[in-house]
């Protein structure tokens, strides 16, 4: 086949495809609101498409939240075990431009209402945070883990505190999920998958784990 007409052919076939998934987005996200509109009713909870503002995130001191830029579908639960509890979508962007890169992600977040947290953040260990450590980073180990450590990077200002805070039952519980991320700080609780919107089958499941951890961590 002539390389022009290839050429064409591809281009028209990618540019089916743009079209298609600009049809199909919308319907996509429309059917995420509503089936987290029907989970949250099943869960006793409130479901709002907005989620929550900016400023207020901001305000619990969990840097990560500096980035985002816009949340959507929260699910949120009031008072349950000595906290507040928010599910919910957003997203950030990182570049400009044709440069720019979009990041979502599903966040679990608590507000205790008494008790602080130690400032930390947890997140699975990679090829590069192993790399850093051969460089001559430190970070926390915990000596009754050293499995645990090994899959898990966990930083924070205080490591005494930390290894008494991440006993065995809080190491056990965060063994039985996939990787996590977390960071605490204060009264705030925040738990996420990793950068992807976590499916609407999978958030009663989610809901479950993470409300049992919250309060193995509760002070």
């Amino acid at each position: 086949m002539d390389p022009i007409a290839l050429m064409l052919k591809i281009l028209a076939a990618s540019a089916c495809l743009l079209v298609l998934a600009g049809i199909l987005a919308p319907i996509l996200w429309y059917k995420r609101k509503k089936d987290l509109a029907r989970i949250a009713a099943e869960a006793g909870a409130v479901f709002t498409k907005a989620g929550p503002d900016l400023e207020g995130l901001g305000k619990t001191g969990i840097g990560y939240f500096g980035l985002v830029t816009k949340t959507s579908n929260q699910i949120a639960f009031g008072d349950w075990g000595g906290a507040a509890a928010r599910y919910f979508d957003g997203f950030y962007s990182t570049g400009s431009g044709k440069y720019s890169t979009r990041y979502d992600f599903t966040m679990a977040l608590f507000e205790y209402k008494t008790g602080e947290l130690p400032q930390f953040s947890l997140q699975p260990s990679e090829f590069f945070a192993r790399l850093d450590e051969l460089l001559g980073a430190k970070h926390v180990k915990l000596e009754n883990a050293p499995g645990f450590s090994k899959k898990y990077q966990l930083d924070g200002a205080d490591e005494r505190a930390l290894r008494d805070f991440f006993n065995s039952d809080i190491v056990a519980k965060l063994e039985e999920a996939g990787p996590l991320h977390i960071l605490a700080r204060g009264r705030y609780l925040a738990i996420y998958r990793g950068r992807a919107l976590l499916p609407a089958g999978a958030y009663p499941q989610f809901i479950a784990y993470t409300k049992e951890l919250a309060l193995l961590m509760s002070r």
